[in-house]
Order: C-alpha cells, then structure tokens, then sequence
C-alpha cells in the first residue's frame, strides 16, 4: 500500500456527487471503500503542530490543581448524605447498592482493568437495532445501547425483543472499517438485504437513522458498554470512599483512571452517523466541522456523495464536516453531551479521591485522559441545547484549577444557555423536555458547584422555568407534548428535589419515586416535601411562548387545554400553529403525538395534518412569524381565548375558543377556527378513543384518494367521504361511558374520514402496529373558511342536548340548550378581517 504526504486527493476540487465515473473510481480508493488506494503518512504536519499546542496547554495543568474537593460533594454533602442513611431507608438502600457494587470491584484482580477497558474505542450507538428482530420485534433506530449486558460474562450481547445472543453465526461482522493511518479496524454486521444489491456501499438497503445508512457492531457495542460500566465505578467508589473514609477504594479507582490514559490517546473521533476519522484524535475533534475528506471513514459512500442523509452534498473532495457535526461526536460515549457528562462524572470522583493519590500517578492521569477528556468537551463552543455539560465542565475546570478564564466562560454560557431555552416569563423557546434538556443535563450542577459563592437561583431565569414547569404539568403530572416533547415523560425527581430545595417550587410527578442522589446528599429527608402528583387548574397566557392555558378544577381529573401560538422560533418545533391540547377527567382528549425522536414515524408526528388545527392546501406550515393575543377571558366558569396568526405566505388564521363547565364538572369546548388564503382549508380533529369508534350522522362511502400520505412514512388508511355537508350534524368518538361528541355547526365542501398512526413512541410501532386514531376532515375548498365546532365531553349521559349558530346578527350567536332547560347563548368574534376585536360574551 503507497504511502503519500499529501491530503489533496488528486481529482478537481468539486462535490463528490459530481464527480465522474472515472473520478469516482478513483475517490472510492482513497477512501478505503475499495481496495487500491493510498495512506496518508500519520501524522500530517498539521497534526504534529495540533498535538503539540494540546499537550503543552495540558502540562499547564496537569498535577496542579487543588487537593481538597472542591465540585459538588464536600464537607457539607457528605454530613448529609451520613445522616440520611441512618435515618431514612431509600438512602440507606441507595448508599448499599452503591457499597455492594463498589465492593466487587474491589474484589476483583488489580490487572482486570488493563484488558477489561479496550484499547480500540466504541462503535457509536446511533440508530442501533437488532438484525434479528428488527420491523418484527424490535424498532429501527433505537438510538441507545439497548442491549442486556453483564459485566461478568461481557462479551456477548442479548436482545431484550427475541433474545437472540451475540455474537452469532446467522449475522457475522462481515463488515470492516480500516483506519490505517491509527491502525485500527472495526467490524461490523452487513444485512443480507445490502449484499444482495449490486453495491452495498451505496446503502440503498441499510439500516436507517434519519435517513442515514448505518451498521450495528456487535463488538463495538460491548466494547461501549466496557467503557461506560468502567466509568460508572469511579462514581461508585468514590462515593463508597465518602461513606466509609475507607482508603480501599481508592486503588481500583486509580486503576480505571490509568487504564483510560494508557488507551484514551488511540480513541478515535466517532459521530452519531458512525463517521470514524482517521486522524489524530484531538485534531479531529477541533476539526469536527471543516475536516480535509480524506480524513473521514464511513461505510457507506453515500454519506460523502448525499444519496442518502442530509448534508452530505455539500462534501467535496477537499473538505468535509463529520456527519452531525461535533455536537454529535464522541471519543469515549455517544455524543457531545454524554461526553460532558462522562467528564463530570469522572472528574468528580477524582475530585473526592485525588489527594490520597501519588503527584506521579495524579500528572499522568491528568495529562493523559481527563484533561484530554476535558478538551475534546471544551471544543464545542455553541450554546445550543446540547452545551450544558460543556459549560458546568468549564465551570468544574475552573474551580479546580482556580482557572478564571474558564469558569467565566462556563458561567456566562450557563446564562447563555437559560436564555437560549426560555422566554423571560420561564416558558420554552423550543420544547418541555428540550428545555429541560441542559438542566437535566448538567447546567443544574453549576449553581450547585458555585454554593457558598454566588447565588444563582435567587430571581434568576432558572427559578422562573421551574415555576413554568409547575404551572403547565398536565393533570397527569407529565410534560404537556408541545412540540418535540415525549408523551409518557415528565420532570425527573432530581430537578423536583432541587426546585423544592433551592427554589421552594413543587413540580408535579411522580410522588412514590425515591428521592434522588440530590436529595439525599444536599438535604434532611425527614424535611423531604412530598411531591404532588398532579396540580391545579392553571389559568395564564405565556407572552414569551404565545401559549395560552386554561382550565378548572383541580387534582388528577381537573379539565386543562393548551392552546399553543407561535412565537416565531423553529428549533424542534411542530408544525401545528393554533393547536389544541385537552385534558378533562383523568382523559387526554385532543391528543397530540409528541416525539418519537430521529425515527421515520416523526414525519407524520411534526406534519400539520397531524395537530389539532387546520392544514392549508394540504401542506405542513412553520409560520415563521409570532401569533397574536385577541383575547383572554378566565373568569367564573366560562373561559375564552383568541389568537390570530398572519403567515407571510398571505395566508392567515384566527381561532376563538371558549371552555364552559358543565353542571357536572366536564367542559364544553366551543371552537370558532377562520382561515383566509390559498384554495382549501382542512379543519384535522381527532379524539383518544378506542379504535373505529368514530361515527357520524352524514353517510360515508370509500374515498378513491387520499390525503397528506407525502407527509407521512407510514400508510395513513380507510378514507371515506360524505360529500358536501350543510352543518348541523354531529360526530361522535368512543364507546360506553366515556364518549366525545362534536357539534358541527358549519357547512363543508366535502367531509372526510380516515385513520391516522397513533403511535407516540418509536416502541409502540412494533409493539402496537394497529394503534391509529380516527380522524375526521371538514374541508372547505373556499379562499375564506369559518369552521365552528362544538365538543361535549361526556361520562355517562350527554348534558347538551342541541348547539345552533346563528349568523342573521351583527356578531355570529352559538346557543347550547342544556338538561334540566338551562339554556347559554355565546356571542363570538366576528369575521377574520376584523382580527382586532375582541367581544365575546357568554349568557
């Protein structure tokens, strides 16, 4: 094999998808994905000069930093955490899960590190999945290391799906990524699928993650799962140490230390989308974004010519950027935020341990691994959701080292990152869980880390999103899913311990979870508050996040509707403008599906036609621009809300909702939506309730074609139609007791129905492959649409028995005749054009 000096692959500088036949034979070689090809001599120049400028900012540091503990667990902590288990059994059986796993590691021979914790790094997780069970079993996509694995027998893995064990002869790693500048090779498991076509380069039929062609390796994923346990005992014996004072402890954790800085320099870059660069690690790392291509390894050739992913058309044969970016790259975990964290969990237990270890053994540790460590985190410099664990790095750095520059730099990008997640009023710019994202992640240990020396709670924008938290939980104590936000999740305990602690706020959730490591190092459990498991009624609209909420009512049934605006921002966003969200009665009743990560199911999971809300000529709409607040009524029983939202496409959209409680306690919900622009307007509604349960007064017949199916991965099904509607009729969702049933009021080009995926998270796809919703579509193939719809939300016997519009008035009139002959008559807003008026009243 030639050696060559050179990075400049000889072919003009252009994109690799408009290369030739000849040029792309010649490309393919360089690359390593066909045999022929040169090595670059390792290392480059630029390499050497890069190497030296880290290992000299490292001497700067290595060795000297202080003694005594000085991150999140000192004096005070450790009194805490004593106290706690003598008294309290949750932190007595959490300090002897702890002591049990501390002391077989403790146990073991003191060689086992050194062939235990690899020498070649990881196979990144993204987009794992088991080639055994995969679309039967088990998703695509399962972007975790989501295997059982046992430290004891560790070099085999099991599908928790089929069970089937790894290594396995039915799917060899047949696959090989040679790194000939580091002399490394990984293998992986090629799918019968890709060697039955012409090429398997060309990933046509690889496994899938976000569109990416990606391979699973068996032994790169035991060899993370080594790694990560190896990482976790620091935590466990150091804390064991702070229990017991016990000295053992500490020569096991010295030995994974030294273990990771004898291997940690031949630990190359890895991305989510298992890019591999050949090249010096380090120089990697800070070349994430704009490295020479010849660098890059993948195996498939599409992630440099773009046939399959996104971005890669914009490779060339000079430059390129490691597929995510360095936000999604690691050396020793998955990602930039896993790798911050890998950071603070290991530089806080060599904080707790480290002046009971040799200057020697302490400078080659440092300068070998954990300063490495800590600059492959500090590289990133954006203050994206992804950023916390870089900045309370920065902020551990600079306490330790007594670092000024770097713990700056962590705090003000702390407050960056606040700032960056959440409006003044402590609602999110992106999503719950995104907001949340940095928090959980390792923002929340810098105002712990910087106790005893500035306040960072106190009327801070932090105290404001943990009330923000509070106030909008749903009656089920979980994240309301606006946005990208998972449906079954909620704030974790940590952040309810520290909000409770720091903050006095009690964020609603889980109640019998046990309190968290937080809990029982930083406060007396007698003390503990108990954590509610739902709230009450909250009335407010959020000026930051243009989202309103309403309710009455309290406790887990209470009736809470989220009627979300826009407020011009994009970033892990629906595209759903004006929609609602409905929780009455212990029911979620207008659903949205929430997130299901980077899986294709997400097509149809963001799409308009998904939400609760109108779809204009049958596209997905991101505004773009902020809605408007007409109107915001709460008081007594009857509560009103009226936003408007002018696209700048010239389309625009304005809905007025009103929320009546019924005599017995169940709301009504009176939705008046207006659409101008474009030719046709969807008004998409859709219920939980059991599957085709959905019946209505006007005949159906089976639609020849159907809708939005561009929008969606998966097939959307059964679509009928009813024709051309006059209003007056009504829809009804579910069966016994409990039932929803709409009113419409308003005429309709033509009526619609059909069942959509219900699906709210990747597993259900394969664990509930016939989980759909029932969908009804009013459709006006009109320039300007009222819609006027009113919901009754029933247990037991209906208590509306008639709802009529009336439009012969100055201002439309909705009258809703009631049992017992209680009659309410409600004055609406009038046409779209006048959208700054506000009159509403109800009687």
């Amino acid at each position: 094999m030639k050696t060559v000096t050179h990075t400049q692959i000889p072919l003009p500088d252009k994109p690799i998808h408009k290369l030739n036949k000849k040029e792309m034979k010649i490309f393919r070689q360089w690359m390593g994905l066909d045999p022929g090809g040169p090595v670059i001599a390792y290392p480059s120049e630029e390499e050497i000069k890069h190497r030296n400028k880290r290992e000299r900012w490292k001497k700067r540091f290595a060795g000297k930093g202080k003694s005594e503990p000085s991150l999140l667990i000192r004096k005070e902590q450790i009194q805490h955490m004593r106290a706690n288990i003598k008294k309290h059994s949750a932190a007595k059986k959490w300090c002897q899960d702890i002591l049990q796993r501390a002391n077989e590691v403790i146990d073991l021979p003191t060689d086992f590190f050194d062939t235990f914790i690899p020498d070649t790094g990881l196979w990144n997780r993204g987009g794992n999945f088991c080639p055994n069970c995969v679309h039967k079993k088990s998703p695509e996509g399962i972007n975790r290391y989501f295997w059982q694995w046992d430290w004891k027998s560790p070099d085999t893995l099991t599908c928790p799906y089929c069970h089937i064990t790894y290594p396995h002869a039915n799917y060899p790693e047949n696959g090989i990524l040679e790194l000939p500048r580091l002399q490394k090779t990984y293998t992986f498991h090629i799918l019968k699928e890709e060697l039955e076509t012409k090429d398997w380069r060309l990933g046509d039929n690889a496994g899938k993650f976000v569109n990416q062609p990606i391979h699973v390796s068996f032994t790169g994923n035991i060899r993370a799962l080594k790694i990560q346990w190896a990482i976790d005992r620091t935590e466990d014996l150091s804390l064991a140490y702070a229990f017991t004072g016990k000295k053992t402890y500490i020569k096991p954790l010295e030995k994974i230390l030294q273990r990771f800085a004898q291997v940690y320099s031949g630990y190359p870059l890895h991305s989510y989308f298992q890019d591999t660069v050949d090249a010096d690690p380090g120089y990697a790392t800070d070349h994430a974004d704009a490295l020479p291509t010849v660098f890059k390894r993948n195996a498939s050739i599409s992630v440099y010519d773009g046939r399959h992913g996104y971005n890669h058309e914009k490779t060339t044969t000079r430059f390129t950027r490691v597929a995510t970016g360095l936000w999604g790259c690691s050396r020793i975990a998955t990602e930039l935020s896993t790798t911050g964290g890998a950071f603070l969990k290991l530089f806080q237990a060599y904080d707790l341990v480290k002046k009971h270890i040799t200057q020697k053994s302490r400078q080659k540790i440092e300068q070998d691994f954990l300063l490495e460590l800590f600059l492959d985190v500090k590289a990133y410099e954006p203050l994206s959701n992804k950023a916390g664990p870089v900045r309370a790095s920065r902020v551990a750095f600079g306490l330790v080292y007594n670092n000024k520059t770097e713990l700056n730099a962590g705090l003000k990008g702390y407050h960056k990152i606040l700032e960056g997640q959440f409006h003044p009023d402590g609602s999110m710019k992106e999503s719950p869980i995104y907001g949340h994202k940095p928090i959980g992640e390792d923002l929340w240990r810098i105002p712990e880390m910087m106790r005893g020396t500035q306040d960072l709670y106190a009327n801070s924008l932090l105290e404001k999103a943990f009330q923000a938290f509070t106030d909008i939980a749903t009656p089920e104590g979980k994240y309301p899913p606006l946005d990208d936000s998972y449906v079954y999740s909620g704030t974790p305990t940590r952040t309810f311990d520290i909000a409770a602690k720091r903050c006095q706020i009690l964020i609603p959730g889980d109640g019998g979870a046990p309190p968290s490591d937080f809990a029982i190092l930083n406060t007396d459990l007698s003390n503990r508050p108990k954590r509610p498991s739902s709230g009450k009624a909250f009335n407010h609209y959020y000026e930051g996040r243009h989202l309103a909420c309403v309710g009455f009512g309290s406790g887990a049934k209470h009736t809470q509707l989220y009627f979300l605006g826009e407020d011009g921002h994009r970033g892990h966003r629906h595209a759903g403008p004006l929609t609602l969200q409905l929780f009455a009665n212990g029911r979620e009743i207008f659903p949205d599906l929430g997130y299901i990560c980077d899986h294709p199911g997400n097509q149809w999971v963001k799409a308009t036609a998904s939400h609760q809300t109108v779809t204009i000529d049958g596209q997905n709409l991101y505004p773009g621009t902020a809605s408007s607040l007409l109107g915001f009524a709460t008081k007594g029983s009857a509560h009103f809300v009226d936003m408007h939202l002018q696209h700048t496409n010239g389309t625009s959209l304005r809905r007025a909702i009103t929320l009546l409680r019924k005599p017995d306690g169940l709301p009504i919900l009176i939705d008046l939506f207006d659409v101008e622009g474009a030719s046709f307007h969807d008004y998409n509604t859709r219920i939980i309730a059991p599957p085709k349960s959905l019946k209505i007064e006007p005949e159906l017949q089976p639609r020849k074609n159907s809708l939005y199916q561009n929008h969606s991965f998966y097939p959307l099904k059964d679509f009928q139609t009813a024709g051309k509607t006059d209003g007056g009729w009504k829809a009804t969702w579910g069966r016994g007791q409990e039932k929803v049933q709409a009113h419409i009021l308003t005429a309709s080009t033509e009526v619609i129905t059909y069942r959509s995926p219900g699906w709210r998270s990747q597993m259900e796809i394969t664990s509930e492959p016939n989980k759909y919703l029932d969908t009804l579509v009013l459709r006006n193939r009109k320039k300007h649409s009222r819609f006027v719809v009113v919901y009754e939300i029933i247990k037991g016997q209906s208590q509306l028995r008639r709802a009529t519009l009336n439009t012969s008035g100055e201002h439309p009139t909705i009258t809703l005749s009631l049992t017992k002959n209680k009659t309410t008559i409600i004055t609406m807003p009038n046409h779209i054009q006048q959208h700054s008026e506000t009159l509403w009243q109800v009687k």
